[in-house]
């Protein structure tokens, strides 16, 4: 058996080739359609993404995907590569398709000094055989409406009682924000300096593109404003059903400091969570942000390993070493990461 490799050009029998390969491969079904497609790789206002198919003769049987992020380290902007949606058709896999189509596309990756990617546990072991590095990120959990999480009918009964201790008072200083991104994100953007942090450059275009014009998931955005109408902080959540349970995702956070405005951020998403029925808000970061601390002064807990549904680790595969070294790259506490990248578990 001869695989060959083809980069797509993104025409009709391509993105079908890619939708079948999706709905083989997710339980979302509802990403596999040409909509989302030309959504997650033809719009992006940083770039048109690459997806690289693998043939058997003339039948499509796998395919590996990357879309450009730009990110920046203090002052520095640069492009790198999300990798993402590896899909191998069930009968042709265990036959080393999957580890083959990741080095070919890494191949085309090498102008950016790293790509990144968050598999799922199937796909770790083709991102090490590959020698990608793992870098973990913590998992916050916070109950909400505690009873909900069960189905029996009697336990919920027991714990329902006890889901107010959960509840957070409403705050104020804090809305939803209804319009799109606007200027205003990018005035923040450019005054929230981390230093020696890799993050993603939060632009509006990027924002709008990421959680309001996607055309299958709904979000909402909450902000901190000051007196004089500039942003202190904002937050991106979402309400999925997983497991058969109802989860509050915390999607992006980002502040520039600790203040009243920003915590009452918190409190407010979850008192949205609470009205929403969930039962469980989740978000995974890295420990080293302001952003984890007030997460964690605000009742939330560090979900044990072995509870974890998803590995929530970036893998990191480094292609230039001359810009930022491996040491820089690999050590977490250089890195502000939020769950936004990934949605599935």
């Amino acid at each position: 058996m001869k695989i060959n490799y083809l980069k797509s050009s993104h025409n009709d029998e391509q993105k079908k080739a890619t939708n079948d390969l999706m709905k083989e491969s997710f339980e979302d079904k509802d990403i596999a359609n040409n909509e989302y497609y030309d959504w997650q790789y033809l719009k992006n206002p940083i770039g048109l993404g690459t997806v690289l198919l693998a043939l058997d003769n003339t039948n499509y049987v796998g395919q590996f995907a990357s879309i450009p992020c730009k990110f920046k380290f203090n002052e520095k902007s640069f492009l790198i590569s999300l990798s993402m949606n590896i899909c191998i058709s069930p009968k042709y896999r265990g036959k080393g398709i999957s580890t083959e189509i990741v080095a070919k596309l890494n191949d085309s990756m090498e102008s950016a000094p790293f790509t990144i990617g968050l598999p799922n546990k199937q796909s770790m072991k083709t991102h090490l055989n590959n020698l990608y590095h793992l870098l973990s990120m913590s998992l916050l959990i916070r109950p909400g409406k505690i009873s909900n999480y069960f189905h029996n009918p009697i336990i919920r009964i027991i714990l329902k009682p006890f889901d107010i201790f959960w509840k957070k008072k409403t705050a104020y200083n804090v809305k939803e924000h209804l319009d799109e991104f606007d200027s205003r994100f990018d005035d923040f953007e450019k005054s929230n300096h981390k230093k020696n942090v890799f993050m993603q450059v939060r632009s509006s275009s990027f924002l709008n593109w990421r959680y309001k014009k996607n055309p299958k998931r709904n979000y909402k955005v909450f902000i901190a404003e000051n007196d004089d109408a500039t942003i202190e902080g904002y937050i991106v959540t979402r309400v999925t059903d997983l497991f058969g349970k109802r989860f509050g995702l915390i999607m992006d956070f980002v502040v520039n400091k600790k203040s009243d405005k920003v915590k009452n951020l918190i409190q407010n998403v979850l008192e949205d969570f609470w009205k929403n029925n969930v039962s469980i808000t989740a978000v995974a970061c890295f420990s080293n942000c302001i952003e984890y601390e007030i997460l964690k002064e605000e009742g939330f807990y560090q979900c044990p390993n072995f509870l974890r549904p998803h590995p929530f680790r970036v893998c990191i595969k480094i292609f230039d070493e001359s810009t930022y070294s491996k040491n820089l790259v690999l050590h977490p506490s250089h890195w502000f990461f939020i769950l936004w990248v990934y949605e599935k578990f």
